[in-house]
């Protein structure tokens, strides 16, 4: 029984009116009279919760009806509560819920009448004065109206465009209502959610454990029909057609790389566990990967490829491209080249039985896709650069722009060039480490010191440390952070050593007016930093496991690797 209704029995077995209770509770009879229609809902943890359960006893005691100690009610009612709307993201539902709206043009009747509810109560939901009594409900009747009536061509791309997909997604209605309905409920399309998930993954993986707990797909060993030529139709024949293709190329002696252009919204999530699988076989063995990815691709897609081939950009065996294209296109084309061997993959979009994949051998047909492949390169941007060396590391953080933004940092660790040689000498020494190793780090901390100084003389750095308390860094110690020299060692930092460098970063702050340290209670993680020139690249630096520098140029993940930091400001 939900809230209202069991409000409602309640009042009927104590004869008693919304007046009387209101009498009791100090709430309005109005309020009353909204959590029994289910209008509304109190917070179950709220005083107006309390006092509603306090003045049903209290009526219960004076008419003399059992059953209806505070305990009993507390148990009964809690049970009312809908769990389903307990991820309710109330905020994000507002923005969401008015840009679509705005965006479909829809009146404030259209969904009092297809929700149940009146005018008022609309307007309030959105001007953020009201949430809705049921959300899981509320949500389920607008997700259903919305795409039973408004299925024009232009309908369905404004709505792709705000859920971060494609319009041809949302062409089977019962799974573009789950669509809609998820992004208005969790706002789980939201690009900066994606992002973080990402950054996150990024911190806590470890290739080490990644190959110890991984064991490589067998290559499944197959021939070719003697014209070196072989195709099979049908979506569920990509499989097949990747086993041959890769049991070609694992037993040619020439491969050295392997070259993807990968446009296939259909067929992304289906195939990347057993691709990454293969990827590493094949990687295993020495050779090296070039990847295009569409720019049309939506951002939920595109980090959840970028979570899928962590393991591949670890290993810097990857080169990846992006390339602009057609969003409302509905034909697929995909190839895979080797020196060897083409795997070309073509079809429809959304119609799994307009499907072919070709394998083949042949040399002419080999070169031609070469010869593609570097024609898209060369029309393509950059995607994220896996940074291998020291010197193209110190290039990169030697360069920015003169201007009011100028550079902001995400890191987990307080900024190595704010420390002290006699504080880091200290750290080296109790942490046992080499004297050779000692220089190279002394030296590496003055030559970032003295770049930082240079840009600080023209340009803004902000940059943004987690704010850890003792109990924090107890559970969590914090280790120096030396991926720009790519030195992998953990050298840990005592709490008395921490806050000693966090009081000389402070002072740098004090002393410098174009230095700013904020502190952020919501960083969590203490293996990456992150480095952002705003409009130009986002450097993501790993410390360990392995350290690694990932130089980030595609314009949407920049931008929302950008508005990470902007959003706490």
């Amino acid at each position: 029984m939900r809230f209202g209704e069991l409000l409602d029995d309640y009042l009927y077995k104590l004869r008693s009116s919304a007046k009387e209770l209101s009498d009791k509770t100090g709430l309005s009879a109005a309020t009353i009279s909204r959590y029994k229609s289910g209008e509304r809902i109190p917070d179950r943890n709220g005083e107006k919760y309390k006092a509603l359960i306090q003045g049903l006893s209290s009526l219960a005691e004076e008419k003399n009806v059992p059953g209806m100690t505070v305990e009993e009610l507390e148990k009964r009612f809690n049970s009312s509560f809908d769990t389903r709307n307990n991820e309710f993201d109330f905020d994000s539902f507002r923005v969401n819920f008015s840009q679509l709206m705005d965006g479909l043009h829809m009146s404030m009747k259209e969904i009092a009448d297809c929700t149940g509810k009146d005018i008022s109560y609309i307007s309030r939901i959105r001007s953020g004065t009201r949430k809705p009594g049921n959300p899981y409900e509320f949500i389920t009747d607008l997700s259903k109206y919305v795409l039973s009536h408004y299925l024009k061509k232009s309908d369905l791309e404004l709505m792709a465009e705000l859920m971060d997909c494609r319009s041809s997604d949302l062409v089977d209605t019962k799974w573009a209502e789950k669509r809609l309905f998820r992004w208005l409920f969790y706002d789980d399309n939201s690009p900066r959610k994606y992002v973080e998930s990402f950054i996150h993954s990024l911190d806590v993986f470890n290739i080490n454990e990644y190959a110890d707990n991984t064991s490589l797909k067998e290559i499944k060993k197959v021939e070719l029909p003697k014209s070196n030529r072989e195709i099979l139709y049908g979506f569920d024949k990509l499989e097949e057609a990747e086993d041959k293709f890769l049991s070609i190329i694992s037993s040619s002696d020439k491969t050295e790389k392997i070259d993807i252009f990968w446009d296939m919204p259909d067929v992304r999530s289906d195939m990347n566990s057993y691709v990454m699988k293969d990827m590493a076989h094949v990687i295993s063995k020495g050779v090296n990967i070039r990847i295009i990815h569409a720019n049309d691709t939506p951002m939920i897609e595109m980090m959840n490829w970028l979570k899928e081939w962590m393991p591949i950009y670890m290993s810097g065996h990857i080169e990846s491209y992006y390339l602009n294209g057609d969003e409302n296109r509905r034909s697929v084309d995909a190839f895979v080249v080797s020196d060897s061997a083409v795997l070309h993959v073509d079809g429809v979009s959304g119609r799994p039985d307009i499907y072919r994949s070709i394998i083949t051998t042949a040399k002419d047909e080999v070169e031609y896709y070469k010869k593609k492949f570097e024609g898209l390169v060369q029309t393509s941007g950059i995607m994220i650069d896996v940074i291998r060396d020291k010197k193209e590391r110190d290039a990169i953080m030697s360069s920015t722009s003169e201007g009011a933004d100028g550079r902001k940092s995400l890191l987990s660790t307080p900024p190595i060039y704010t420390i002290s040689t006699e504080l880091l000498e200290r750290i080296l020494k109790r942490n046992k480490i080499p004297s050779e190793d000692r220089k190279k780090i002394h030296n590496y901390i003055k030559d970032e010191r003295k770049k930082v100084l240079k840009i600080l003389k023209k340009s803004k750095i902000e940059d943004h440390i987690p704010d850890v308390n003792e109990d924090d860094f107890k559970k969590r110690p914090i280790f120096l952070s030396l991926s720009g020299l790519f030195y992998d060692k953990d050298i840990f930092y005592t709490y008395e050593e921490y806050q000693e460098h966090m009081a000389q970063a402070r002072k740098m702050q004090k002393d410098i007016p174009n230095y700013s340290l904020v502190m952020r209670p919501d960083i969590n993680f203490r293996n990456i930093q992150i480095f952002v020139q705003k409009g130009e690249w986002v450097l993501i630096s790993k410390n360990k496991t392995p350290v690694i520098h990932y130089l980030i140029s595609h314009p949407v993940i920049r931008q929302n690797l950008e508005k990470t930091l902007e959003a706490y400001n």
